[in-house]
């Protein structure tokens, strides 16, 4: 869970690597570091190269601010998550649980609308453990 020191810091390095995994292309596999450059520099008129593109995702470069503005309309979420560091810990959860979702293999899943109950961090943890498990079993046959 995000706790509440996180909560209103989530690095724009760790937000960038969560968008690259949860907004795949088409084929179902993660975006290349070299697809998302060319996007940037077109959309910037300036040379972003997939070097440049990893170094901002692993936070080894901060990341200008022409190329977050590329980023935030390339990457089909809300603007506000690379814009708005006060709105990104709320998007940054609900793109966690997605990206579990993902990983975790599953194809479909339905949720009821208005369940006060249901917390997407629990969730995510849940579904993360899960994953984990599926993957420790596996790795011991």
């Amino acid at each position: 869970m995000i706790d509440d020191r996180t909560r209103h810091d989530i690095p724009l390095s760790r937000r960038l690597d969560l968008l690259f995994r949860v907004w795949r292309a088409s084929d179902g596999t993660e975006r290349s570091h070299d697809d998302v450059a060319r996007a940037v520099s077109i959309a910037t008129a300036t040379t972003v190269s997939a070097d440049d593109m990893a170094s901002f995702r692993r936070g080894t470069r901060p990341i200008p601010a022409n190329v977050v503005e590329a980023l935030a309309e390339i990457f089909p979420s809300s603007r506000e998550y690379l814009l708005d560091d006060t709105a990104a810990p709320r998007l940054h959860t609900q793109l966690t649980l997605i990206d579990e979702l993902v990983s975790g293999g599953i194809r479909g899943v339905r949720l009821r609308g208005g369940d006060e109950d249901t917390d997407p961090e629990r969730l995510t943890a849940v579904l993360r453990e899960l994953r984990e498990r599926r993957e420790r079993s596996v790795g011991l046959n």
